[in-house]
């Protein structure tokens, strides 16, 4: 791995190279990627990080793997028995700044009252190319005049966050994400569009839509680039491939995972989900209650609730049969540490000629005394670590967690009395 101290056109400040062990990367799906910078104390170069305006790039076998802008530069001059003196150096890439904008009443340039309809194109949206945003004196309202993919409703998202062209004209720096390739063709019901108050964190909305039953993921991928992009960002109807494969093994003579832990849960078991809306003046509260009968036959009632700032039953109905879907069955969790040496050891990178990529579906296979675990499992997160010698652990989370089919609701309402009794 390298690491290097970049401004934001990826012009080189400094090439980190008297690093202490342990500097860490870390990649899910759907989350930003995060890294920890561990640099001697000693390096020359220590003192050029300026929080405001340079990145951290790392790279891995060539490729970008992570930029990240500077978040908490900590110096330490305490020896210990780990670690020497030195700078840990936190960054995080440009969903920094999408959890740091918000929608406002005057995003998209509008008017009160106004509806304005733009020219631009819509992919997938199988309509004319037609998109909408409303704004009234209270609320901003992003609606696509006819269906719209969500992959483009993500990235419109994004868009959103960024300086506008009047901004840039006038210097002010833009956030570094374009636009790449934007699966997603799920299309959303008139009455589950997305509805955002002012004041929504743009990244908050981005992640209620990957949240949904057809939510696509999305990532940012970090790119090479001198025009002052830093980050691309994707939407996929799934993020990884099937790997099925290539196997992951442990306590099977010729392996290639040097630590493996498993846990068969269901503390998170959810099984009914009731979604309560927003009263209106006479105190009725739209609900929608889903639940999977499969799941409540076999384990019981696993029940959740909450409350959801909208008064259409279409979106109840949405989050309710979210959360049901995803947490119906319980989920076998597994976390291996890649073994970088032997006879078949597994690549772990973004390229094509990597083995697997987070997302990526692989087995899973381990025999340690009783233990007896052969299963098809997805990498949720990574953690790339690197060691004294200059190599890397490369830690994998894995889930076999896939939708429930078989979600069925019901809609419902309470009423609250003047005095609060429901």
């Amino acid at each position: 791995m390298t690491w290097a101290l970049v401004d934001s056109h990826q012009r080189p400040i400094a090439e980190y190279v008297n690093r202490r062990p342990g500097s860490t990367i870390q990649i899910g799906i759907n989350v930003g990627r995060t890294a920890t910078l561990q640099l001697s104390i000693d390096d020359p170069d220590a003192g050029k990080i300026d929080r405001r305006n340079t990145y951290i790039k790392a790279t891995l076998r060539g490729r970008p793997i992570h930029i990240g802008r500077i978040i908490l530069p900590n110096f330490t001059t305490e020896q210990t028995a780990d670690q020497s003196p030195g700078v840990e150096i936190a960054t995080r890439d440009g969903t920094l700044a999408l959890e740091n904008n918000t929608l406002k009443q005057g995003d998209f340039g509008l008017m009160p009252g106004n509806l304005i309809v733009s020219d631009e194109e819509i992919p997938n949206s199988g309509a004319a190319p037609e998109w909408a945003y409303y704004r009234d004196s209270y609320r901003v309202w992003a609606i696509g005049t006819h269906p719209v993919a969500l992959g483009y409703r993500m990235w419109k998202l994004v868009e959103s966050a960024d300086a506008s062209p009047d901004e840039k004209e006038a210097g002010i720096p833009g956030h570094g994400i374009t636009k790449g390739s934007l699966e997603g063709l799920a299309i959303l019901e008139e009455d589950e569009r997305p509805q955002y108050p002012a004041g929504k964190i743009v990244l908050e909305a981005l992640n209620e839509l990957a949240e949904l039953p057809a939510g696509p993921d999305y990532e940012l991928h970090p790119v090479e680039a001198s025009n002052g992009t830093l980050w691309r960002f994707d939407t996929h109807n799934r993020l990884g491939r099937i790997r099925t494969a290539v196997s992951l093994d442990y306590g099977l003579g010729a392996e290639n995972v040097q630590a493996f832990t498993y846990q068969p849960s269901k503390e998170d078991i959810c099984n009914r989900f009731i979604a309560r809306g927003k009263a209106n003046r006479r105190g009725y509260q739209p609900c929608y209650v889903a639940e999977h009968r499969d799941s409540i036959r076999e384990f019981g009632v696993y029940e959740d609730t909450a409350s959801f700032e909208t008064k259409k039953i279409g979106r109840l109905r949405q989050r309710a049969r979210s959360a049901v879907a995803s947490r119906a069955m319980p989920a076998h969790f597994a976390e291996v540490t890649l073994r970088d040496e032997g006879d078949h050891p597994v690549r772990f990178g973004p390229g094509h000629d990597d083995d697997i990529w987070v997302g990526d579906t692989v087995t899973v296979r381990a025999q340690d005394g009783s233990l007896n675990v052969d299963m098809q499992s997805r990498i949720a997160d990574a953690e790339i670590t690197e060691l004294q010698s200059g190599g890397i652990d490369v830690k994998l989370s894995m889930t076999d967690e896939a939708l429930a089919a078989g979600v069925s609701g019901f809609e419902a309402f309470s009423w609250t009395s003047p005095s609060g009794d429901e």
